[in-house]
């Protein structure tokens, strides 16, 4: 049974307040937050530019990072709804669902992961990386082809097990999309927005700078941006689908929330080309760099 004496009341800042409606009205804290922003002082950065990294590794929950951004919203409806269960799906490996049945655990609710992989069974899933995490948090895994898209495979699977909880036990399940990137956990980034406001962001920097890999971080750095009036400009490095998929994503997002006079397009900086090989899959040459950057201090 889930702890409904976590919920916190969640007191949205005046600008988000007097800009969207069906605010979340509850929240649970899973991370340390406001996050520090420091200096990083990487190797070949042109001349006159300065880089810093906002530090969300120390939100000091398990394993979660910025992941507990969302969470703190979504797992807060699902509570706040009576749910036992929360449904999610991602790729084999996900930091999302790691993150979602570590918090899901610590919060008594029993986690469902559906999980994209070139595997023919569940069996060939082993115990390894985040897996082994997600199986130590005691998550029911699915595995599903590698391919399988959200809104006609991921989505139709996770309500036929929503269905099933149903029937077995009689308790109710609450579906959370890839990467928790939904209008609930939209306010997960429109905090962090809030958060950068409070830090001084906006009259110190000029550009933020993030990787994208389903969509609520842009969605809300970029509606808060917006939103604000700020000057900063947004940038995202899409690590998976496409610039058009997510231009699509937040059209669809702004049309929700009534706002169908704003264009994707003009409040976010999208950029293809860094996918690599695949979620998960390095080269020995990114290895490298990621070595070489870990010795960069800041």
């Amino acid at each position: 049974m889930a702890f409904r004496n976590i919920l916190q009341t969640y007191a949205a800042p005046d600008w988000i307040r007097k800009s969207l409606s069906n605010i979340p009205r509850y929240r649970v804290q899973l991370g340390n937050l406001d996050t520090p922003i420091h200096k990083w002082n990487l190797p070949d950065v042109p001349e006159g530019f300065e880089v810093y990294i906002k530090r969300d590794d120390m939100t000091g929950s398990t394993l979660s990072g910025n992941k507990v951004r969302k969470l703190e919203f979504l797992l807060a409806d699902a509570i706040s709804r009576g749910c036992c269960h929360v449904i999610t799906c991602g790729a084999i490996q996900s930091n999302h669902c790691r993150a979602t049945a570590i918090a899901a655990a610590q919060l008594g609710l029993k986690t469902h992961l559906v999980l994209r992989a070139d595997l023919q069974s569940t069996a060939g899933v082993g115990c390894q990386g985040n897996v082994l995490l997600d199986r130590l948090c005691g998550a029911a895994i699915y595995v599903v082809p590698n391919n399988m898209c959200y809104k006609t495979g991921l989505l139709p699977r996770m309500e036929r097990i929503a269905q099933h909880i149903k029937q077995e036990t009689g308790e109710e399940s609450y579906l959370i999309p890839v990467g928790g990137s939904d209008g609930v956990g939209l306010y997960g980034y429109l905090e962090g927005f809030n958060e950068l406001l409070t830090q001084g962001v906006p009259e110190q920097f000029d550009d933020i700078v993030f990787a994208c890999g389903s969509g609520g971080t842009a969605d809300g750095l970029a509606l808060g941006n917006y939103l604000t009036k700020s000057k900063l400009k947004i940038h995202g490095v899409t690590v998976s689908d496409n610039r058009q998929y997510f231009l699509s994503q937040t059209a669809e997002l702004l049309t929700q929330l009534r706002m169908e006079e704003v264009k994707a397009a003009d409040i976010m900086d999208l950029i293809d080309g860094y996918k690599g090989q695949g979620y998960a899959l390095s080269t020995p040459q990114e290895l490298g760099e990621f070595y070489l950057l870990s010795y960069c201090r800041w």
